[in-house]
Parts: structure tokens; C-alpha cells; sequence
């Protein structure tokens, strides 16, 4: 498995509160170098409100990171059984092709049924899905159902007589 698109995906969703940590690090110790107690209580509230502001953002952050990998999971799920239905009836027009019995006479002349790929015909009309194909382990899956749907288009065209 590799992990790197998903650390990517995951420092993308938590880079914005480690920055919110990081600043308010950063002010509070400018802040506690100040002489006196009142600055200490100043402190001690700052960083509650501070806190309470970055737990709020990181949870939020990372329900969206852990809904978008679990959207990736399924879309992969789904391109994959339609890979599988792909590769069936591939596997099925051979086996029908290397046949040599009277029943198969003339088959191969004949123009094989269109693929079925009903996840990505579905799936392709969803813009957040389509936005996928930017990441390189989706990027390949596209062009190869893009390269299914054009062979469907030329069996449509085939049988059309064009």
C-alpha cells in the first residue's frame, strides 16, 4: 500500500492548525517575557481561547480529511468492479473467439456488445469525483475508462454503419 498520497492528503487537512499552534507559540512566549503577574493571567486566557479555537478547526479538518478518504476508498471500490465486468467479458469474447465449434462459426466477424461500466457512468457525472483525476493514482483509471468509453463509441458508431 502506499502511503504517500494519503500523508499528503493528511498534512493538507492539519497544516492550517499547526500553523494557528505555531503563531500562538510564538505570541504567547513574546507575551510571557513581558514583566508582571497580569500578563500571566492574559496568558492563561489567550492560550484557553487559542486552544480552544485550534481543537475546533482540527476536528473540522480532520472529519473532512477522513470523509475524503473514505469517498476515494469507495470511488476505487466501484471503478474496480466495473474493471472486473471489463475484464469478464474480454475474457468470455476470447474464450467465445478461440472456440472452434459449428455453434461459433462467424463470430468473429461480429461486433461485440458495448462494456459495461456502470460505476463510472455514474460517478463521472459527479464534479468531486472528476476532480480526482489530478492525483497520479486516479489519473491512470481515468485514462483507461476514457480509453473503454472511446471503444464503445466506435462499436456505436459500427454498428450504425458510419
Amino acid at each position: 500500500m502506499n502511503f504517500s498520497p494519503w500523508i499528503c492528503d493528511l498534512f493538507s487537512a492539519l497544516w492550517l492548525p499547526c500553523l494557528f499552534i505555531g503563531a500562538a507559540g510564538f505570541l504567547l512566549y513574546r507575551i510571557m517575557a513581558a514583566p508582571g503577574k497580569e500578563s500571566r493571567e492574559v496568558v492563561g486566557i489567550a492560550l484557553g481561547v487559542i486552544l480552544g479555537f485550534v481543537s475546533q478547526v482540527t476536528i473540522a479538518s480532520f472529519d473532512e480529511f477522513r470523509k475524503e478518504q473514505q469517498r476515494k476508498d469507495a470511488a476505487l471500490a466501484l471503478l474496480q468492479q466495473d474493471a472486473e465486468s471489463i475484464y469478464r467479458s474480454m475474457w468470455l469474447m476470447e474464450g467465445l473467439l478461440k472456440l472452434k465449434l459449428p455453434e461459433t462459426v462467424g463470430i468473429e466477424g461480429a461486433m461485440p456488445s458495448n462494456l459495461e461500466m456502470q460505476y463510472w457512468d455514474a460517478l463521472k457525472k459527479d464534479k468531486d469525483f472528476l476532480i480526482l483525476a489530478k492525483e497520479p493514482r486516479f489519473a491512470e483509471i481515468f485514462r483507461g475508462f476514457w480509453e473503454f468509453e472511446k471503444l464503445n463509441q466506435i462499436m456505436d458508431e459500427g454498428r450504425s454503419g458510419k
